[in-house]
């Protein structure tokens, strides 16, 4: 998926239809454009775009040999043809994701919570992949006793995205509308070919589920940008934190929460630990706020899928 990156903006004005035009070397790659996963098979073709070094072990069949006698190099001429993917996007809608509060703070209104950015981004990933052809599977978690089962959906094209979209803007992006809409059912990734996890993995909500796919798990870590830069605090305001383990809640005032350099120590070392541990899993791991450029973004989305053709081959099971 080669993106021009130039797109303007933040995450807090993504738009399913922001995918852009899938491009060329992606979908065009193949003559049957069924999908984002390829499959094993493999016929020549005369085209360069998919020429390649030879490796041994190669099918002499795909050797070039006109540019052999030309360049005196081994080229493999090699289409693979694609298949539709079964897609999960799991959104973390839990009560950690509904911040920031604007009940406690008017000043706020105008800032996007973690659960909107989450719910624009598996919006455009959906119609992303339903352009593609392949089948997207939507599960919404908004308990955090229930980490297996949430409000699923299983849309069939990229204008159910699109209508989704519209009703969820209507709505301010509210967690409650999805629960009005869709069904609570089992998320059932696990016969997915790739699983997307958005959230702030604050609470017990089961992102690990990721690292059985390994390079086909991807988790969007969605924090606030008043999460990690706490220049906005006010110093004569008082703050509170509640501690997840003990349920104590604390008390800090803003002129200490600034000028202590171990709180944004802390936010860091979490975040690098958790990356880290995603990471050496095989998943993929990004770490996106709603001032996170778009450009950002897409470019995530490009390392994703020159990554997958590169290492997809076969589905587990075919």
């Amino acid at each position: 998926m080669s993106q021009d990156h130039t797109t303007p903006g933040s995450l807090a004005l993504l738009h399913p239809m922001l995918t852009k035009e899938i491009s060329v070397n992606l979908l065009k790659r193949s003559s049957l454009l069924h999908g984002s996963h390829r499959m094993s098979l493999k016929r020549a073709a005369k085209h360069p775009e998919y020429s390649r070094p030879y490796v041994s072990g190669d099918p002499l069949s795909l050797i070039d040999w006109k540019a052999y006698g030309r360049t005196d190099q081994l080229i493999i001429r090699e289409q693979r043809d694609e298949a539709s993917a079964k897609i999960c996007i799991v959104t973390e809608l839990t009560e950690t994701m509904i911040w920031p509060d604007v009940n406690q703070d008017i000043s706020l209104h105008a800032l996007p919570q973690k659960s909107e950015i989450a719910l624009r981004i598996a919006c455009h990933l959906a119609h992303f992949h339903l352009r593609m052809g392949d089948r997207v599977r939507l599960c919404f978690l908004l308990s955090e006793a229930e980490t297996h089962s949430g409000y699923v959906w299983v849309p069939v094209g990229p204008s159910d995205i699109l209508n989704l979209f519209h009703r969820l803007r209507k709505d301010k992006f509210a967690a409650t509308a999805v629960s009005r809409q869709f069904r609570k059912a089992p998320c059932a990734w696990q016969d997915s070919e790739q699983i997307y996890w958005l959230g702030d993995t604050l609470s017990q909500s089961g992102y690990q589920a990721i690292i059985p796919f390994q390079n086909r798990g991807i988790l969007f870590h969605i924090l606030s940008s008043r999460e990690l830069d706490l220049s906005w605090l006010e110093d004569d305001e008082c703050y509170f934190d509640q501690d997840q383990r003990s349920r104590a809640r604390k008390e800090f005032s803003g002129s200490h929460l600034k000028k202590s350099p171990s709180v944004h120590e802390q936010i860091i070392d979490w975040t690098e630990k958790l990356r880290s541990s995603i990471v050496s899993s095989g998943c993929w791991y990004f770490l996106l706020h709603d001032k996170t450029p778009l450009n950002h973004y897409f470019k995530s989305l490009d390392d994703i899928f020159s990554r997958k053709q590169k290492t997809m081959g076969r589905f587990p099971g075919r």
